[in-house]
């Protein structure tokens, strides 16, 4: 089943906090201290919230499944109450929440949270996540906070700032995209294989390619939790490809996306990492369905999709637009 993270809106404030009430009682129980703030937070506090800060929400058809909240002063950005219901919790919810709430503050030095030393689960997010533990605080006997700090870390060869890793492989890499891969995405947007079963994106400088990551991928990191990723070897690293996924307006269910550069073809890096975005989708994401769309004559993509467990399940054609394309589903 799949979610959408979008920005909540103060009329979402009574869901959100009766979900963190339903969410801070496991906790309280966990420490066996019902004393905790978050359980006795007000409903005008929260919506106080909204205002000095974002608020983020994870939704499915319609019905709230999970929240987070953040705030920047000076350098750093604040992270507080990410919430999962109990019926999402283990399924990506948690971590797409975190990816897209950290989005929003691009400018912040460091990130930085809390949780109770006992919460097993949400330390072991916060480490994957990239978070640190800085220090601890006992706030009562029954009680000791665990405070975590992430910094974007100075890449030394190319004077970037680093972004999430989304996955691994034997051979390749599956991050983020950052401002500076604008060279490598001018590359690939206007590579032939692009041209020919993408299509034309105008993508010719840096500040057009800027354009395309804070419209695209980056647009999609925030308001969903995934997007395409840039695929780069792990013996270099350098960037060959991209893979992520997608939701389309016109398309019930999130597709799968692939364009590698034509020198890295032929060598499996597509199946690589496309085989192992399909696994992270469904076991991190919870995203147990996943679409693709194609021209019926991308041969090479058609042979791959149909490699890593996806069928042909009917021709569709998107509103505005004239090409009839493949649908595919696993």
């Amino acid at each position: 089943m799949t979610y959408n993270i979008e920005l909540a809106r103060v009329e979402d404030a009574p869901a959100i906090h009766a979900l963190q009430k339903q969410a801070y009682l496991s906790e309280a129980a966990l420490h066996n201290d019902y004393s905790i703030p978050p359980l006795h937070q007000t409903l005008n506090s929260v919506v106080e919230e909204f205002r000095e800060g974002i608020v983020l929400k994870a939704v499915h058809n319609g019905q709230l499944i999970g929240s987070v909240r953040a705030f920047r002063e000076a350098d750093t950005c604040y992270v507080g109450k990410l919430i999962v219901a109990a019926s999402w919790q283990n399924r990506g919810v948690g971590q797409g929440l975190m990816q897209a709430i950290e989005h929003y503050f691009p400018q912040a030095m460091q990130f930085e949270l809390f949780t109770g030393y006992k919460s097993e689960k949400n330390l072991y997010l916060y480490h994957k996540s990239g978070y640190r533990e800085i220090r601890r605080q006992a706030v009562s006997e029954k009680l000791t906070l665990v405070f975590l700090q992430k910094s974007p870390r100075e890449n030394k060869v190319n004077n970037s700032i680093e972004m999430n890793m989304i996955l691994e492989t034997e051979r390749v890499r599956v991050r983020e995209f950052r401002l500076d891969d604008t060279a490598f995405v001018i590359e690939l947007l206007n590579s032939p294989g692009w041209l020919e079963y993408i299509g034309q994106r105008n993508v010719k400088t840096k500040e057009q390619a800027e354009s395309y990551l804070q419209n695209g991928p980056f647009k999609s990191y925030r308001e969903h939790g995934f997007g395409l990723w840039l695929v780069e070897k792990k013996d270099g690293p350098e960037a060959i490809g991209m893979c992520g996924i997608i939701k389309r307006d016109p398309l019930e269910n999130p597709d799968i996306g692939f364009a590698f550069l034509p020198e890295h073809a032929g060598r499996g890096y597509a199946f690589e990492a496309a085989s192992a975005t399909l696994s992270f989708a469904r076991d991190r994401l919870g995203i147990s369905t996943m679409w693709a769309v194609t021209l019926p004559n991308n041969k090479k993509s058609i042979r791959l999709l149909e490699k890593i467990g996806l069928t042909f399940i009917r021709t569709v054609t998107f509103p505005g637009g004239q090409e009839e394309l493949c649908l595919y589903s696993n």
